[in-house]
């Protein structure tokens, strides 16, 4: 093994003074982070509200998002109705790069309005989409393959009473 040779004391000199330098910043980002760890198990609640206040910023951020989603497709959809267009690509483009905002009540009325257009050129497409959607969002469906009980109610259904003179819708089901 070669070790190399110093020939002036200033180079070994240089050396030692930057080893001495690299191992204290070792040791000050040992301790540094040896007080981050004794940091975080003292205070867990704080690291819980930081997470929890960083989800809550990308929740604003996803419904600005979706904002300013449906402006831009809400143009593109009626330009699509406006010129009729028939155009395959055009419309499952659009409703493909709708798909991913449908958590947003405004985006899925546009999206069922673009589904409802779109039937009367490809029905199996559309079929397609409404299934992809339901894959994707509607919790309801989902809970319904998974055997899990419902958290939606579903709609009221009226009923006749005895007599047939009132008509009445039972709420409290």
């Amino acid at each position: 093994m070669n070790v190399p040779s110093f020939r002036t004391s200033q180079s070994r000199g240089q050396i030692l003074g930057a080893l001495r330098v690299a191992q204290d910043m070792l040791q000050n980002t040992d301790r540094t982070e040896r007080n981050k760890r004794v940091q975080m198990k003292r205070d867990p609640e704080s690291r819980m509200d930081v997470l929890v206040r960083r989800i809550g910023e990308l929740a604003n951020a996803a419904k600005g998002l979706a904002h300013v989603a449906v402006q831009q497709y809400s143009a593109e959809v009626e330009a699509i109705q406006r010129a009729k267009s028939r155009d395959s690509r055009r419309i499952e483009r659009c409703l493909d790069g709708m798909l991913d905002f449908c958590f947003d009540h405004d985006m899925l009325m546009l999206y069922k309005k673009l589904c409802r257009y779109y039937f009367d050129i490809d029905p199996e497409a559309t079929g397609s989409y409404v299934h992809t959607y339901r894959e994707m969002w509607d919790q309801q469906e989902s809970e319904k393959r998974n055997g899990l009980p419902s958290t939606k109610k579903g709609p009221q259904r009226c009923r006749r009473g005895k007599s047939s003179r009132k008509q009445f819708c039972d709420g409290n089901r």
